[in-house]
């Protein structure tokens, strides 16, 4: 399980998660889930904002293997779906009320040994954050390289405190080589995050393309400089859970 999460809005988190979803698919079955109440994930995937998540499957009654869609990227997705404000107190209650509610809805997924589930959170804190933590194997924790973002690290390193650094990395998104301000962030942004650092991730315009005309960033006959960040982020994710999949089954 790879959780994505983020302190403040518009910093890339949804796309991150949804590359992530298509360059770990050759590993085997990929699903995405949207926990986020915004709905943005389907649109990474081509698919329309009124497609049925996991609010109408608890709405339902249903597991949430029966809101898994397939998409033209080979990845199964779970929309959030459209919600309203009843439907996240309803949410957050079933989250309070029963702490194995999550584990048991993840669980009807029947994700296999080889599978990977990665997880798009809602920005800053929220009633996902903790249950989805305590199961992560990894969890990128992505910034911005701006003044903003830089204001509100604290708060986001405060929430992923107790997880260990082999688990917990951060990455820092739409650094831009041209703008003084922002290179001067991003190092440091580098110097602070010490060795949970991981990587950054170059402005470009491609993702933000393909997003508006509904293509495959990643199947054009040239990586951007974005698309290349991204490989390396998901090889060094494909790395660290094959260690901590041998280490649990010597143990």
């Amino acid at each position: 399980m790879i959780a994505v999460v983020s302190a403040k809005g518009g910093v890339g988190k949804t796309t991150v998660a949804a590359a992530l979803s298509k360059l770990l698919k050759h590993k085997g079955r990929v699903v995405a889930l949207d926990l986020d109440a915004q709905n943005a994930l389907v649109s990474h995937f081509h698919l329309p904002r009124s497609t049925p998540g996991l609010n109408q499957a608890v709405l339902h009654g249903h597991g949430w293997s029966d809101a898994c869609s397939p998409t033209e990227a080979g990845v199964q997705c779970i929309a959030f779906g459209p919600a309203n404000a009843g439907d996240l107190r309803n949410f957050e209650a079933l989250l309070s009320e029963q702490p194995d509610w999550l584990a048991r809805q993840l669980a009807d997924l029947r994700l296999g040994r080889d599978d990977v589930l990665v997880i798009d959170l809602p920005t800053g804190t929220s009633a996902w954050l903790n249950p989805v933590l305590a199961m992560a194997d990894q969890v990128i924790a992505l910034t911005q390289a701006d003044a903003a973002s830089y204001l509100v690290l604290d708060k986001l390193q405060a929430w992923l405190s107790l997880l260990p650094t082999q688990v917990c990395t951060y990455v820092v998104n739409k650094v831009d080589a041209q703008q003084p301000l922002s290179l001067d962030m991003s190092e440091l942004l580098r110097q602070q995050l010490g060795s949970q650092w991981l990587a950054e991730i170059p402005v470009d315009l491609q993702l933000d393309q393909a997003l508006a005309f509904e293509y495959e960033p990643f199947d054009q006959p040239t990586d951007s400089p974005a698309c290349q960040a991204l490989r390396a982020i998901a090889e060094h994710l494909t790395l660290a859970i094959e260690h901590s999949r041998k280490e649990s089954a010597a143990q």
